[in-house]
C-alpha cells in the first residue's frame, strides 16, 4: 500500500526555495506536520557544507531536538526531512537508506543549475523493511 502525504500551506514553494538557494550543496531540514500532512518546512544547516557537502548532508541532533520542542509547542511534530540530490536524481542512495528513521517520511529533491527537477518521497515502517516510495499531493486551494 503506497503511503499519501499531502503539501499544505506553502510547504513545497518553501522547501523548493530553499534547495535552490543552498545549490551546488546539498540542502536539509525537517519537515514538520501532523501524520501524513507536512504543514511547514524548517530548512537546518547541512554540518558538512563546504567539505563534501554537495554529496553529502548531516544535521544535528541537537538542532532536530530543538525543533522537535517548538514544533510541539504549535500542535506539529517532526514527521520526516528533506535534503536535495545536486544535480542528481531524487533517488534513494545506499546512504540514505542506511541511516533512514523508521516511520518517517524522507523527501529528496533533485536540482540542476540551481532548479528543482523533481520531487520523490519514500517511506519505511520498520529497519527491516525495504524502502518504498510515497505518493505527495498538493492541498487544493
Amino acid at each position: 500500500m503506497i503511503r499519501k502525504y499531502l503539501f499544505c500551506n506553502d510547504s513545497e514553494r518553501s522547501l523548493a526555495k530553499h534547495i535552490m538557494q543552498a545549490y551546488p550543496e546539498e540542502g536539509c531540514g525537517l519537515l514538520l506536520g501532523r501524520a501524513d500532512r507536512i504543514e511547514k518546512i524548517k530548512p537546518v544547516e547541512n554540518m558538512v557544507a563546504g567539505e563534501n557537502g554537495s554529496t553529502y548532508f548531516k544535521i544535528d541532533p541537537l538542532t532536530v531536538y530543538k525543533e522537535e520542542c517548538a514544533a510541539q509547542k504549535e500542535g506539529m511534530d517532526v514527521i520526516g526531512f528533506y535534503h536535495s540530490h545536486p544535480d542528481k536524481r531524487a533517488v534513494m542512495s545506499k546512504a540514505d537508506e542506511e541511516y533512514m528513521i523508521p516511520e518517517m517520511l524522507y523527501i529528496i529533491v533533485s536540482v540542476s543549475l540551481g532548479k528543482v527537477r523533481e520531487i520523490r518521497a519514500y517511506h519505511r515502517k520498520t529497519p527491516d523493511e525495504k524502502v518504498t516510495e510515497a505518493e505527495i499531493a498538493k492541498e487544493a486551494i
